[in-house]
């Protein structure tokens, strides 16, 4: 296929000029048979440089550089007064936070009383001793031995002991008597009740046939000291946890938060109202509490740089990669000032050349590049995987080494 092409000709007539076109064709043929041939090497070339790249020897290398450590202990100062870091003190500037969580919490009560619900009730029958006739009037007392005394429900008339045919007949009547209180000591036997109190018993006998019956008792709950104890501690450590981990979630980066211990009033019970008092009676125990978390912020910044002043003082003379605080102990705490000490090391990381270790282990012997890795006084530790695993040297192609560095190994100064 040809295809038609137009090419402008600008020519000069003397002194003007003359645009005039040409028109040819061009032939593709040619090139459309040598552009597949073209893509087919460049896509076989294309998956010999992938294959050969897997296929390639190669070696990973993960060093652990070397990190000395400083050990210190020093006393710091955590000033909420303090606007900047006061270095020959040791003091450094604090911030006073506080969280208020409250909330409400219920638990079944614990105390246990029986408590009469009903009342004994009975007969009984009144003996007269005199030849005349006694009235026995209503709420007339009669007891048992041991004390327990009914009253009678009625006044009642006693008819008097008379003489019938030599013999002696006692005049007797009998009424109804309720306990004077409730519950099962009410209820008696037979024959219990033997006496009278006051002014009929110099005329009255008294005794009762049948048994006393019908009190009753029920368990009762009430509140008892354990739980109002319980409740407490439970509802406050649950307020006192939410109101911490708002402190912590609301702390700034590179901060540290300490919270006030309970010899410092944390937390402090802003509000505290439970629903019954001690031997109230109650099934059920709430609480409705209202507590105050308080703590002190400072910046890891500040004590860092008190830590590395002090580390200078005592004669260290390097640069330090990181400060890491291994302990803490609050030695005293008033209204947001603390006295802390703290246990610090000073850790100095060795600076790796990963170029220069790839160079160094490139076409070497196993042995040879051990050797190597073992004089590289910046290198704590190494290890070495190969692909595939029973290469005898590594690549001589530095590329084909990986070298990566890992967490620092750190030794004690010295």
């Amino acid at each position: 296929m040809r295809e038609p092409v137009f090419e402008r000709l600008d020519e000069l007539d003397g002194s003007r000029p003359v645009r005039t076109y040409r028109h040819w064709e061009r032939d593709d043929h040619l090139l459309r048979l040598l552009a597949p041939a073209a893509a087919a090497v460049l896509g076989v070339a294309a998956v010999w440089i992938v294959m050969a790249f897997w296929i390639w020897p190669s070696s990973t290398v993960l060093v652990s550089p070397l990190a000395t450590q400083v050990p210190i202990t020093l006393d710091v100062h955590i000033d909420p007064e303090l606007s900047e870091v006061d270095a020959e003190a040791r003091a450094i500037p604090g911030t006073i936070v506080a969280a208020v969580s409250d909330g409400s919490m219920s638990m079944p009560t614990t105390g246990r009383r029986r408590e009469p619900v009903e009342f004994a009730r009975g007969r009984i029958t009144l003996r007269n001793r005199t030849r005349e006739a006694v009235v026995a009037p209503r709420n007339t007392r009669v007891r048992t031995q041991p004390g327990t005394s009914f009253l009678t429900d009625a006044e009642v008339l006693v008819p008097p002991t008379v003489e019938i045919v030599g013999q002696t007949v006692p005049g007797e009547a009998t009424v109804s008597v309720t306990a004077e209180n409730p519950g099962t000591a009410g209820n008696v036997r037979a024959l219990a009740i033997v006496a009278v109190d006051g002014p009929a018993a110099e005329t009255l006998d008294v005794f009762n046939s049948q048994p006393i019956t019908g009190a009753a008792e029920r368990e009762i709950a009430l509140v008892s000291q354990r739980d109002i104890d319980e409740l407490d501690r439970v509802l406050l450590e649950r307020l006192q946890s939410a109101a911490v981990e708002e402190l912590r979630r609301d702390r700034p980066e590179q901060h540290t938060l300490v919270v006030w211990s309970p010899e410092a009033g944390n937390p402090e019970v802003v509000r505290k109202d439970f629903s019954a008092d001690v031997d109230q009676l109650a099934a059920v125990l709430q609480l409705d509490l209202e507590v105050r978390a308080s703590g002190t912020l400072f910046a890891n910044d500040d004590l860092e740089q008190i830590i590395v002043d002090g580390l200078a003082s005592d004669g260290a003379d390097v640069e330090f990669d990181e400060i890491h605080v291994l302990r803490t102990e609050i030695l005293d705490e008033s209204f947001g000032r603390l006295h802390m000490r703290i246990e610090a090391v000073g850790e100095s990381v060795a600076k790796l050349d990963t170029d220069a270790i790839r160079g160094a282990l490139a076409g070497a012997s196993l042995d040879d590049g051990a050797v190597a890795l073992n004089r590289l006084s910046q290198v704590a530790a190494w290890r070495v995987s190969h692909d595939p695993p029973d290469t005898e040297n590594f690549p001589r192609w530095g590329w084909r080494i990986d070298v990566q560095v890992t967490e620092p190994t750190a030794i004690p100064a010295g």
